[in-house]
């Protein structure tokens, strides 16, 4: 399945990390910590996230692969 990086995500749609973080109602680092995969955002930040990003389906299942690789590797 394909991956899709956060940051890469936000690069789609031509945002800056802090246009996105202020659009998320979220600071730029805790923004780059999500996009880095230090942390993991919340159900409703990943809901923010599609709609913001304008996210298909497809795109969306690209994102969770994404973060779901980035947890294994940190377990």
């Amino acid at each position: 399945m394909r991956k899709l990086p956060p940051d890469e995500a936000r690069d789609l749609r031509r945002l800056s990390r802090p246009d996105a973080a202020r659009l998320f109602g979220i600071d730029r680092e805790t923004l780059r910590r999500y996009e880095n995969g230090d942390r993991q955002p919340r159900a409703d930040l990943v809901e923010r996230m599609r709609q913001v990003y304008k996210l298909t389906d497809e795109e969306l299942r690209a994102l969770l692969a994404w973060y779901f690789a980035r947890s294994r590797r940190a377990a």
